[in-house]
Formats: structure tokens, sequence, C-alpha cells
């Protein structure tokens, strides 16, 4: 039978999720991506800091159960009743639909003074209460927390300070045992692929990064030769994700699952002003003006630089791709669309027109960084694909 920690971290609380997938790629940067793994490992992090009878008490489980099974309570999930949960309880009012309860593993009611706790199986999670496998035990006061609980283990190795005699601070990270699974994301497609429709968090500047595959030839003597072998850039972008509130986590999260590590690829809006329109865009029009940016000179269509994301100030977005282009004089360049929007767009009425290319997460790591239970952020890079559309 798996000890259960009781203590609370000290501040937030790390979350990471790890997939498996093996690319193979070929040399001119075309991919071919597979699944290594069912679920992804997870694991948390988080400080402690406790003191007197606590600290006596987690230092003597760690001692007993360094190496063995815990029950690990899901911090950032837990909530408080609202209402007394009488003993006898066969469901428990609880947020299900957006935090970690998940049939066959444990729930724990804990009373609000951190004195006492019960744990019950989760038989049916529901949109906004938990059905139990067996009735509750007790009775549990409005204000005593509902918590998920994972089954996780601690490294071989870890260490612990005294501040004082009676005080104990430490980093522990987890490694879940049990398979954690989540609903994925119901997405907006273009081109039979999901559209990445949330947009940076710009509190610090996003990035991108250019990366070419280039073979050197160089006898060391003689003037060496660079070949481009995929004959185009690959774009790196940096992604900040803030949510806040508990439905902007679970979306993030969805996505997150939608994504699967490195597997599975999106398109990726640069986010940025990337074409200014010149003329108002007609309503059966198939052609926009736009002011001259040595788009037909040195791009003309080129893979990762032909589909586009229209965004009006309305928040009304179209995607297209743009099928052909031309000059029109010094000023002004003429794109030619997929097809017509539907409506006349001035120019006044457009956000923003950007560059979309596919993409896919650039490692099979993502970190959730929880501020409080209803704040986290996730910061990850974007890798772009060569595969033609």
């Amino acid at each position: 039978m798996p000890t259960l920690w009781p203590f609370k971290p000290n501040g937030p609380v790390l979350e990471r999720l790890e997939w498996m997938t093996d690319v193979l790629e070929s040399s001119s940067g075309v991919e071919q991506r597979i699944a290594l793994r069912r679920y992804p490992r997870r694991y948390f992090e988080f400080d402690i800091l406790l003191d007197a009878a606590a600290a006596r008490t987690a230092e003597n489980l760690l001692f007993a159960n360094h190496s063995g099974e815990w029950y690990l309570p899901v911090w950032m999930d837990a909530e408080p009743l609202a209402a007394t949960l009488s003993a006898g309880a066969t469901s428990v009012p609880a947020g299900a639909s957006v935090r970690d309860y998940t049939a066959g593993n444990m729930l724990l009611l804990m009373g609000n003074t951190g004195a006492g706790n019960e744990g019950v199986v989760v038989d049916t999670p529901g949109s906004s209460a938990v059905t139990l496998a067996a009735p509750t035990a007790a009775t549990w006061p409005a204000g005593s927390l509902v918590v998920p609980l994972r089954t996780a283990r601690l490294p071989a190795s870890l260490s612990v300070s005294r501040f004082t005699g009676a005080s104990l601070y430490g980093r522990l990270r987890w490694q879940c045992v049990d398979a954690t699974d989540w609903s994925t994301a119901t997405e907006t497609t273009y081109r039979s692929y999901p559209v990445m429709t949330h947009r940076t968090n710009w509190d610090q500047d996003p990035t991108r990064e250019y990366a070419t595959k280039q073979a050197v030839i160089d006898s060391g003597v003689g003037v060496p030769r660079w070949i481009d072998i995929a004959a185009t850039p690959i774009a790196v972008q940096n992604h900040r994700w803030l949510c806040d509130g508990r439905a902007e986590i679970d979306a993030m999260r969805r996505w997150f699952f939608s994504r699967r590590g490195r597997l599975a690829c999106f398109w990726l809006p640069s986010w940025g002003r990337d074409l200014e329109v010149q003329a108002t865009i007609g309503a059966s029009d198939t052609t926009i003006d736009v002011e001259h940016c040595s788009y037909t000179d040195h791009i003309a269509q080129a893979v990762g630089r032909r589909d586009i994301r229209i965004e009006l100030t309305d928040g009304t977005v179209y995607y297209r791709r743009i099928t052909a282009s031309a000059e029109i004089d010094a000023d002004t360049e003429r794109l030619t669309i997929s097809s017509a929007l539907g409506a006349s767009v001035s120019p006044a009425s457009i956000y923003a027109i950007s560059f979309m290319h596919l993409a896919r997460l650039d490692t099979d790591a993502v970190e959730i960084a929880w501020h409080r239970w209803d704040v986290a952020e996730a910061v990850f890079t974007v890798r772009g694909i060569r595969n033609d559309l």
C-alpha cells in the first residue's frame, strides 16, 4: 500500500509531461514521426518547508518509504467543499471536467486545518461531481479539501536541509507511476491540419531563429564550399502560454495532449504584421494588393511563406494560400489567393496578416509552471517542418 504524502508545497508547482517520438528526417528536412509512448511520463516538482512536528513526521516518512510508492496529492487541483459532505456519500461535488480525477484512482478528503483525511476510489468522474466506488466513512465539513491522488515515486537520491534543528526544507521531484491521459482539443483546421489559435503572451519579446541544413566541403587548403541541402530555412519560434482560470488551463492541457510531444504538427502563425494591404479587398476578389516587400523577387510562394492568416479588428479570421504573385510597381505587389474572402475588407479593418508554416513542438517534454491553482504558464519552442502540402 502506498504511503500518503500529506504536506503541501511551499510555493509554485512544476509539472512536466514527457512523450517519446522517433523523428526520421530526410536530407531535405522532410520528416516522418512515430510515437513510442502511448501515455506521457509525468513529473511533479516543488519545494517543502516544514517545522516542528510536521518536519519530524516528513523525515520519518521519507526515511521509511523513500524507495516505495506514494499517494501524491495533485495539489493544484485541490478544491474546498462548498457544503458539508455527510458520511455514506456516494459522490463528491468537484470540478471533475477540468481536474485530474481518473476512474480507478484515489481521491483524498482532507480537513481544512490539515487534520484527518480519508481516501476513496473514484468510480466515474462527471462534469461537476465525482461518483465514488464506495461511500465515504466520515462526515466532512464545508471547507474541507477534495484532492485527486496520483501514485508516484521519488528518485533514488534526494536531499533535504535543516534551517534550524526543528525545521526542514528541500525540493522534491516525483514521477507518477500510473498512466496519465487527457481529452484532446477541438481545433480549427486549415488544409486538414489544426491551427494554433492562441496568441503568444507578449510579456517578453518573442524570438524566431532561422536554421538551415548545410553541408560544408572543406579540404583545409582551398576555399570551402557550402551546400544548402534543404534549400529553405527552418523557422524555430518560442511561445509563451499564460492561463488565467481552470478553463484556460484545461484548454492548454488538451492542446498539449493533441500534440503528443513532437508527434503531431499544426499550422503556426508568426503573429507578426508580415503583409500590409494597400487597397480594399472586394468580396469576390481573389487578389490582394500589398505594400512592396520583395515577396515576388525573393520568396514567390515558398513553403512556409505562402499560407497566410488574415485577422480583422472585429476578430474575424480567414486562412488562405497565396498561389501567385506579381510586382505592380515599386510600391505594390499583387498576391493571388486560393479563394475569395466572401466579404469586403478595407485596409483599416485588418489587424494583421501573418505568414503561417507547418510546425511541431521542438521537444517531447513540456513543463507547466503552476503559480496558483488557477494560474499556470508554459514556455515552449516550436520548430517548422519541411513537409509540403
